[in-house]
């Protein structure tokens, strides 16, 4: 068990090891180009090639595998995060604040401290339970959208403020290889476009607000919806906009 304990210490420590040595040389790698005018970041081709080329300069093999790795995990949580918020599941501050309130209100119905616990732990399994639902839920109405998008390859983006339909073209582009944006209209097989309370779409960037995104095929059927709100520049809306395209279409 010692020896157990001491294998385990010295992995920590050169993980630790390597994690720091990752940090320092990443102050090493070009920064990401800013508009001078409204300072929004610009990711560019040319970008990317210089980082990646930078990349392949400054860390060694090694640190490369344990780079992509912890992207892989922190892609795949973040994936998770998403999905519990676009489920309806509440976080852990939520489940704290509801637990707390049925443990107080068990108090005043009984006036005994030992119903509390009891009280708190079958909210707890119930709690758990309705959340499971809502992500079964959310889950199946995923596997809906992907089996109606298996008939979609070429993809029409209608215009959209601040060139976003021109940046979700390049993401689709980049992220998803199975579906081609067409600049016709009638040779695609389904639509992409903005909707909103009346004239309310405008740019998302400028409003401060996100509106839904609609991928409607040629009998005008929704295939797909999405909902996209950031300030964070019109590069990173199309970008997250279009990874929750890829994630519906990558469901298993």
């Amino acid at each position: 068990m010692l020896k157990s304990l001491i294998r385990k210490l010295n992995v920590w420590v050169e993980r630790r090891g390597l994690e720091r040595s990752i940090k320092r040389k990443e102050e090493q790698l070009p920064q990401l180009p800013r508009d001078p005018d409204t300072d929004e970041a610009i990711v560019t081709p040319e970008y990317r090639q210089a980082y990646e080329a930078a990349c392949n300069t400054i860390f060694s093999p090694e640190e490369r595998v344990y780079r992509e790795q912890a992207a892989k995990h922190r892609s795949h949580k973040d994936k998770r995060k998403n999905e519990r918020t676009a489920a309806g599941v509440g976080g852990t501050f939520n489940t704290v604040i509801y637990l707390a309130l049925v443990a107080f209100f068990a108090y005043l119905a009984t006036y005994r401290l030992y119903v509390m616990l009891p009280a708190v732990l079958i909210a707890w399994a119930i709690f758990r339970e309705y959340e499971n639902y809502l992500l079964w839920r959310f889950r199946v109405e995923r596997r809906v959208q992907r089996a109606a998008l298996k008939g979609i390859h070429k993809v029409f983006i209608e215009k959209m403020p601040d060139d976003l339909d021109q940046s979700i073209s390049s993401e689709i582009a980049m992220q998803i290889n199975r579906l081609v944006v067409v600049l016709d209209k009638a040779d695609a097989d389904a639509i992409l476009r903005g909707v909103g309370d009346g004239d309310r779409f405008r740019s998302p960037i400028i409003t401060g607000f996100g509106d839904n995104f609609l991928l409607v095929d040629k009998a005008g059927d929704v295939v797909w919806s999405g909902f996209a709100s950031s300030d964070l520049g019109v590069e990173w809306l199309a970008n997250h906009l279009v990874s929750d395209l890829e994630d519906v279409l990558t469901l298993t």
